[in-house]
Order: C-alpha cells, then sequence, then structure tokens
C-alpha cells in the first residue's frame, strides 16, 4: 500500500475513507517459517498492538512454534493450537490404526 500511495498520492485520501482498507491493512495473524537447520528456536513478533507473531519452523521429528502478542493474548492462541494439533494427532492415529487393520 506504501508504494502505490507513493507513485499515485491522490489515491490515498480515496482508498483510507474505504472500509475495506482497514479490514484489510491490518494483520493480526503475522507468521513466518526459520527453514534453517542452524537454529533450535525462531520467533517472530506481532505486526500490530492487537494482532499475535508466530513463528515456527518445520523439522524432521517436530514442529517448534512460538507465540508472541503485545497483549498478553499468546497463551490464549497456544492452548487453543495445542488443542487442535492435538485433536489432528488423534485422528491420523485413528486412520492409521483403522488402516493397518484393513
Amino acid at each position: 500500500n506504501r508504494v502505490l500511495f507513493k507513485i499515485w498520492p491522490e489515491t490515498t485520501e480515496i482508498a483510507t475513507q474505504d472500509e475495506a482498507y482497514y479490514l484489510f491493512s491490518s494483520n493480526e495473524l503475522s507468521t513466518s517459517n526459520c527453514g534453517s537447520n542452524a537454529l533450535d528456536v525462531f520467533t517472530f513478533g506481532p505486526v500490530c498492538p492487537e494482532g499475535l507473531g508466530i513463528g515456527y519452523m518445520i523439522k524432521d521429528t517436530n514442529i517448534p512454534i512460538n507465540v508472541t502478542s503485545f497483549q498478553q493474548k499468546a497463551h490464549t492462541f497456544t492452548s487453543a493450537l495445542t488443542r487442535a494439533l492435538s485433536d489432528i494427532k488423534d485422528l491420523l492415529q485413528r486412520t492409521n490404526t483403522s488402516d493397518a487393520k484393513h
């Protein structure tokens, strides 16, 4: 958006008056993956005051995830994410056991 406004400054007033501009110009969930095997931990900060920053790494045997927040919302999100990933794991294990019986 910033580049667009520098090229065509007359669009700034029009775009910022549109409700959609405000809805889509804030990234409340900002994620980043670090693919380096040289690191054990990776973090990524939120990009807006109400948001969450999620840094994760996909390793051979695990996926370390670090959640940050300016508003102390990280624990709530992390708890929900842990439950969701546990549900997925249970589902995959049941599917794997069911497939082995057939």
